[in-house]
């Protein structure tokens, strides 16, 4: 379930004030319980375990913009929000029958995790804008943003299948209802130097308390050179820093102490270079080469493959097994190109494809790919709309969007380690040695619009996924999941077919034209 609103309101004096708000709740539970066909995969959820999930998120907020006069534009946010998830896994003990046509139940379930990971934000941010003569734009903002986070987990211990002892739980998160801040303060000009270059410049810098981190100074800069009103070429260079994931500063790795409380910033060099032009009146070509460098990544001070660069990619947390430093590196380089034809005539359509090479490198000092290493992606998009009636206010949409990637960066599995673990554990010196098949997937969409005075009804199905017609599957993953006659590793596929049918009202209760 979820909702949003905004409202606009007009001052005197070249003013306005908005009130938004966001906000939705789900309920999800991963009963792998259910399944009885040893052959069949749970998508999302684990092989030997039930999942229970319960997820929340709220936004609500106002902004306040004045216009001083045609040189000057202030605007300033204030936000609450808050998201949380709340979890509890129960795991399975069972096996497979003697012809391996389905599961039997060695014992009852047991309560295996628990946990409750929250953040509630507070922000408050303003800009001011100022356009200096003809040639020259200027703009100095702030951004504060104040935590309150909330991370609790624990989990049981390794235990025997047949042991009438559990483990008791052991705690693995406790931020002890802890609060952060990160404060970000810049100031960017435009500079009009001639009719055919423009140049953008800026200076950034940010505060985090989580590390305590500190990056003083970050510079920003680029120049565009328009070869006619319809083409132009760009250069641009960018020093950036961010902090790790909030959750990772409170793993208690022995129950007790939060080893990596002092991580500090990741950071990288940005360098792109662009390419547009204007093809007729409504279709646009753009091409861009880029590469980045990252630095002060954490890693493990152990001797392995381990680096958060690789966070992200799954759905799975990271657990740190050792205190992480800022030593870790890597890059990215690539080109992308994308050809748009913008939405006139009643169709628009998009095709954007990309190469790239994405590599990283551990505390074992070797270069390797990382988790998001595809190599290249290929997206196509498509719409027409037919409009209908004489007075042409309702329509039907046709559409589609066609993918296809490169596959997913696998690891041989340590089979001794998993199965004294309960789940897949990689070969460290070998991670990301293997790949998946190439990804897939055709979507369509058909939607039928009503449009009145103060409202648009809008009726619509996607059909997610339709290549799964043909007996295609993308990979996703290995997971564990023995079948009592020592075989534990099993595959796991992404989404197949999938229908979406939804109703949606869209209320304009301002002035219409």
């Amino acid at each position: 379930m979820d909702g949003s609103f905004k409202i606009n309101f007009p001052l005197k004096n070249n003013a306005f004030v908005s009130l938004f708000g966001i906000g939705g709740t789900s309920n999800v539970d991963l009963l792998v319980s259910k399944n009885k066909d040893p052959k069949s995969t749970e998508l999302y959820g684990e092989n030997t375990k039930d999942q229970f999930f319960k997820s929340q998120i709220y936004q609500v907020g106002a902004t306040y913009s004045k216009a001083f006069n045609k040189n000057t534009y202030f605007k300033a946010v204030l936000g609450a929000s808050k998201q949380q998830v709340d979890a509890f896994h129960r795991y399975l003990y069972r096996s497979v029958n003697q012809d391996s046509t389905q599961f039997i139940e060695l014992r009852p379930p047991v309560d295996y995790m628990r946990y409750v990971f929250g953040q509630k934000q507070y922000s408050a941010n303003a800009f001011v804008s100022h356009k200096v003569g003809e040639k020259v734009t200027i703009k100095a903002g702030v951004i504060n943003n104040f935590y309150a986070l909330t991370y609790i987990d624990s989990v049981r211990g390794s235990f025997d299948t047949l042991s009438p002892v559990f483990n008791e739980f052991q705690v693995r998160w406790n931020s002890n209802n802890a609060f952060a801040y990160i404060g970000q303060i810049y100031v960017q000009a435009k500079y009009r130097l001639s009719q055919k270059w423009t140049l953008n410049g800026g200076l950034h810098s940010q505060y985090a308390s989580l590390g305590n981190s500190f990056s003083p100074i970050e510079p920003r800069l680029s120049a565009k050179y328009d070869l006619n009103d319809k083409q132009y070429f760009a250069v641009s260079y960018g020093f950036h820093s961010q902090i790790q994931s909030p959750y990772l500063y409170f793993y208690l790795r022995d129950g007790k102490t939060a080893e990596n409380i002092d991580m500090k910033m990741s950071r990288s060099h940005h360098f792109v270079g662009t390419y547009s032009r204007q093809i007729g009146k409504a279709m646009n070509f753009k091409a861009e080469a880029y590469y980045q460098y990252l630095f002060n990544a954490p890693i493990s001070t152990s001797i392995n493959s381990f680096s958060l660069i690789n966070t992200g990619r799954g759905f799975a947390r990271f657990f740190p097994d050792t205190m992480l430093v800022n030593k870790g590196v890597g890059y990215n380089y690539g080109v992308e190109a994308t050809l748009e034809k913008f939405f006139t005539k009643n169709y628009y359509f998009m095709v954007n494809g990309s190469l790239f090479n994405s590599q990283y490198k551990g505390s074992d000092n070797v270069w390797r790919s990382t988790d998001f290493n595809n190599v290249y992606v290929l997206n196509t998009l498509f719409t027409k709309q037919f409009d209908l009636g004489k007075s042409k206010k309702h329509s039907l949409e046709l559409g589609g969007k066609i993918t296809t990637s490169g596959g997913i960066l696998y690891s041989p599995v340590d089979s001794a380690a998993s199965a004294l673990a309960g789940e897949i554990i990689d070969v460290s010196g070998e991670k990301n040695s293997l790949r998946f098949p190439p990804y897939f997937r055709t979507d369509l969409r058909l939607a039928y619009h009503a449009n009145g005075k103060r409202m648009t009804h809008t009726v619509a199905f996607d059909l997610i996924n339709i290549s799964a017609f043909t007996g295609h599957r993308n990979l996703l993953r290995l997971s564990y999941a023995p079948d009592g006659k020592g075989n534990f590793i099993q595959e796991e596929y992404q989404i197949g077919f999938l229908p979406i049918f939804y109703y949606r009202i869209d209320f304009n209760w301002g002035k219409r034209e």
